[in-house]
């Protein structure tokens, strides 16, 4: 896990030094799920709301349903569970709204 947060630290690094907003996103959400696994859910929560700030931007509904259900997630690992139910209803409702189904199992686990 170390190596894997310094990759991705440095990869935002260049991608922001470049100017490649959507790989900032990436390395967000990615973050996301590193400090979920990491079990340090605020950190998670932060860098996934980071990650929502720019695929709002770049319009990418997709992702930032993805990303609402780590958020999700996050909050409920975190015993926030009211932050939690929005962030997963949310994740859920923008599934439907989109039809797909992978988004939707996202949102559900």
């Amino acid at each position: 896990m170390p190596k894997a947060l310094d990759f991705v630290l440095k990869g935002m690094r260049i991608a922001e030094e470049y100017q490649f907003i959507d790989v900032v996103g990436d390395c967000n959400r990615t973050l996301g799920v590193l400090y979920y696994d990491l079990k340090r859910y605020p950190k998670a929560i932060d860098y996934s709301q980071k990650a929502i700030l720019i695929y709002k931007k770049l319009k990418n509904q997709y992702l930032q349903t993805i990303v609402n259900g780590t958020i999700g997630a996050s909050y409920i690992q975190n015993n926030q569970f009211d932050s939690g139910k929005y962030y997963i209803q949310l994740a859920y409702k923008e599934a439907i709204e989109q039809k797909s189904a992978e988004q939707i199992l996202v949102a559900l686990l």
